[in-house]
């Protein structure tokens, strides 16, 4: 079912060999998440496989069982699950976009009016999980990416379902294989800590340390070792947050610091509480004072196109170690476009199988397969060399009608997707019309 191209294991799969394991992008404390090619269906995809453990096929199943039923936007979609010679793995889909934690650890924190669209859409996937009582207990900056749009907006996804339960009443927190309590330490809840019964009102502790760290720029509790950091959640005693960010609404900072609570039962109890209290009357749009401390935040966004999260807002620069001075929104810029690869030079392209690359050319011909369910757009006569822009007709949402595909040959266009091989042909598949630019 899975084949592994990567340096990590040189043992293939027998079944259909669907997909092809191009490298790893992450790992954690229970599983590795791999970015793989579905042969099948021509597109990149994000392949999960829990470390060794007696429970590993019922464990992931349970995962994908419960994203399986979350269907929603700000919640990453479970695209298929399988079995092989190297065990069950589950098949998401691929985020091209960036963490908060990834974000937030390069800059300073974020502005204002980004985080209550952050925050916003944070509350409605976390909604979702909770109406299906499903509890995430691993919420922190490295599960919360940012899916980025061409026209600047972004789509917020939870990540990491894979210490989620079904709950219907308060749980235990989940242990290793050594006993100890699996999570991120910087957003656990003080209850997971010690091993006391979990519910929604633990998510809501986690987020509201999310929260925290996204506008200080730091996370509510620190120390030399994990320890340390332990026992000031079990303190309570957290620097306030309106202390930190003067300028934001105080309803705001208070708001969050009650998700951080040290009990659960002065939390607000739900996530929708929460989301009324700390959004309620606030917009994007609402004014953003200077900030009264003597040192300043620098914030840069650059957009991002790998696992998961690109988008871009109007952010506050300020000069770093400089005196204060009046907050004032800028435009963030576009990244700088890449140079495109001429779509001929097949040696050069075998090199880029998995990665999103540019091409720009002339388009020579057109083709279409014997099925007639794969147009192909060509830039070179002779079929078998360079890259061909791929296109599947008989896929429910393609909005390419045979015209649209004709008027590029003789064209000059640049195009942007993501390199496979299919049948010892080199293609890009295109799967919107924004993917093909018309060059001068």
């Amino acid at each position: 079912m899975v084949i592994m191209e990567t340096a990590m294991t040189e043992k293939k799969t027998a079944a259909d060999n669907r997909y092809t394991v191009l490298g790893q992008l992450g790992e954690g404390g229970v599983g590795a998440v791999y970015r793989a090619w579905d042969r099948q269906l021509s597109r990149e995809v994000a392949l999960k496989r829990l470390k060794g453990g007696e429970d590993i096929s019922q464990a992931l199943q349970q995962e994908a069982q419960l994203l399986a039923s979350l269907r929603h936007p700000n919640i990453v979609t479970v695209l298929d699950i399988g079995n092989d010679d190297m065990g069950p793995f589950v098949v998401m889909e691929l985020i091209a976009g960036r963490t908060l934690e990834k974000i937030v650890s390069e800059q300073t924190s974020v502005q204002y009016s980004l985080f209550l669209e952050i925050a916003s859409q944070s509350f409605r996937g976390l909604m979702a999980a909770h109406a299906h009582r499903i509890v995430h207990r691993d919420l922190k900056p490295g599960n919360l990416m940012l899916a980025f749009h061409e026209d600047g907006s972004f789509t917020l996804k939870i990540l990491d379902f894979g210490m989620a339960k079904s709950v219907l009443e308060p749980t235990e927190q989940t242990m290793d294989q050594n006993n100890s309590v699996m999570g991120s330490v910087y957003t656990m809840a003080p209850e997971q800590m010690t091993r006391q019964p979990v519910d929604a009102r633990t998510d809501i502790y986690s987020l509201g340390c999310v929260f925290y760290y996204i506008l200080a720029g730091h996370y509510p509790y620190t120390g030399a070792t994990l320890l340390e950091v332990v026992h000031k959640h079990l303190e309570g005693n957290v620097r306030q947050l309106h202390q930190i960010r003067p300028d934001l609404p105080r309803t705001l900072c208070d708001g969050i610091m009650k998700m951080m609570a040290r009990q659960p039962e002065d939390r607000f109890q739900t996530i929708e509480e929460a989301k009324q209290t700390l959004l309620a009357g606030l917009t994007s749009t609402t004014p953003i004072l200077p900030q009264s401390s003597g040192k300043s935040i620098a914030i840069v966004w650059t957009s991002a196109a790998a696992f998961i999260l690109s988008g871009f807002a109007a952010f506050f620069i300020f000069a770093k170690n400089e005196p204060q001075k009046q907050l004032a929104t800028v435009a963030i810029p576009v990244e700088k476009q890449d140079a495109a690869i001429d779509p001929t030079e097949t040696k050069t392209l075998k090199t880029k199988i998995g990665e999103t690359v540019s091409v720009q050319g002339t388009v020579m011909r057109s083709g279409v397969n014997k099925k007639g369910n794969r147009r192909y757009l060509n830039f070179t006569n002779d079929y078998r060399r360079g890259v061909a822009l791929m296109f599947l007709m008989d896929t429910p949402k393609h909005d390419f009608s045979e015209e649209w595909i004709q008027s590029h040959v003789g064209q000059t266009v640049r195009a942007t997707g993501c390199i496979s091989e299919y049948e010892g042909r080199l293609q890009m598949e295109i799967t919107s019309k924004d993917q093909i630019q018309p060059q001068p």
